[in-house]
């Protein structure tokens, strides 16, 4: 539910249910919940929010590699969204973190 409620303004869009089958583990691990595990941090001071979203870097992981090859999105990777028949319906961006800015 957490991981619906994060993810909300992506809600209906065509990798919305492989995000949270990422997100929350079960895509790694379909049949082995207690290894699905989540790392929390809480950041705060001054400037706390300019400072997490530079270590994560830019959403899309071609984009992170090009523009901040340091940051931790850099490692992550593009995924394609495939139909029954095996055509291309859209992408998943596979992540090592997630960012809660607020």
């Amino acid at each position: 539910m957490l991981a619906e409620e994060h993810y909300a303004e992506h809600q209906g869009k065509i990798f919305f249910p492989s995000l949270i089958e990422y997100i929350t583990g079960s895509l790694h691990y379909p049949g082995e919940p207690w290894k699905r595990k989540v790392k929390a941090f809480v950041f705060q001071g001054p400037n706390a929010i300019k400072l997490v979203r530079s270590i994560c870097g830019p959403t899309n992981p071609h984009e992170a590699r090009d523009k901040q090859p340091g940051c931790i999105r850099a490692l992550g990777t593009v995924v394609p969204l495939k139909d029954a028949a095996g055509n291309e319906i859209g992408q998943r961006m596979d992540n090592l973190i997630s960012c809660l800015c607020q």
